[in-house]
Order: structure tokens, then sequence, then C-alpha cells
């Protein structure tokens, strides 16, 4: 009799669950393509990994999801990343990973990278 009762419990709690798994992927599916997606995404993914440190997840995710125009050079890239490591990897958390400033400061560092050349 107990096991009934356990079972029945955990089914709606499984159900919800899954549903919430597929409501998530659908719109992360939606906004993957852009930056603020793919980093939100990847950072979530990244920050319940054991032993890896949130800065490090976020230069990852940075360097996963940027994708630079074809007009960019290395320099201007590598610059760019050397900024957004110092300025930006320390704005997201598990709770928020804050993607969309994230990417404003991404772009700021584009912006003073442009300066300097």
């Amino acid at each position: 009799m107990e096991g009934k009762s356990t079972s029945t419990v955990n089914k709606p709690i499984a159900v919800m669950l899954v549903f919430s798994i597929l409501v998530l992927g659908v719109f992360v599916e939606q906004t993957e393509a852009s930056f603020v997606g793919c980093y939100a995404k990847c950072f979530l993914i990244c920050s319940v990994r054991p032993f890896m440190s949130y800065s490090r997840c976020a230069l990852n995710c940075l360097k996963q999801c940027h994708h630079p125009s074809s007009s960019n050079d290395d320099l201007h890239y590598y610059c760019q990343m050397d900024c957004a490591a110092s300025d930006c990897t320390n704005i997201s958390t598990p709770q928020h990973p804050r993607a969309h400033e994230v990417e404003g400061c991404l772009n700021s560092c584009s912006d003073k990278c442009t300066l300097k050349h």
C-alpha cells in the first residue's frame, strides 16, 4: 500500500519536471541563436559542474557564444576577449546569468578595442 502512495506522489512531480524541461528547451531553442540565449544556456550548464569556478564558466561561455563578424581581425578579437575576461566575467551568478548585461559589457569592450586600433 505504501508503495502505491509514494509512486502516486512522485508522478505529479515527475510530470511537472518533464514539462518544465520541455518548456525551457523550447525557449532556449528559440533564443540560442543570439549571444544572450547561447550565453545563458552555456553558463547555467557550466555552473553546475563541480570544480568549475563561475568566472571560468563565464569566460568559456563568452568564447563559445561570441561570434565576431568576419570584418573583425584577430587583434580586435583578442583585445575584446582580454577586456571581457577582466571586466565581464564577474557579472553572472548561477541564479542570474545576466546575459544581457554580459552582452552589454562585451559590446563596450568592442568599442574600447576599436578605439585602440
